[in-house]
C-alpha cells in the first residue's frame, strides 16, 4: 500500500474538509458545488471534477490488518 492511498483510505489527503480542520483552507466545501463538503466519500462517488478519473465500476479491494500485525488486501467490494 502507497502511503498517498493510506493518507487517503483515512481521509488525510489533499481534501478540502481535512485541510480547512487543519486551518489550512478557508472552506471545506467542494469547488464544483458550495454545498457539498469536499472529503473521500464525495469525490470518490460524486465530485464533477474527478470524473474522468472515476470508473463507471470498478472493484474496491480493501486493507485489513492480519493476525500478525500487517495489513492485507481483503475482501472485495464491486463499485457501480
Amino acid at each position: 500500500m502507497t502511503s498517498q492511498l493510506a493518507l487517503t483510505l483515512r481521509g488525510h489527503g489533499g481534501f478540502e474538509h481535512y485541510l480547512f480542520r487543519l486551518k489550512l483552507k478557508d472552506s471545506r466545501f467542494c469547488a464544483c458545488y458550495l454545498a457539498k463538503i469536499q472529503n473521500v466519500l464525495y469525490v470518490v462517488e460524486k465530485c464533477h471534477m474527478f470524473l474522468r478519473e472515476r470508473p463507471t465500476s470498478s472493484v474496491l479491494t480493501a486493507p485489513v490488518l492480519n493476525e500478525n500485525g500487517e495489513w492485507t488486501l481483503g475482501k472485495s467490494i464491486v463499485m457501480v
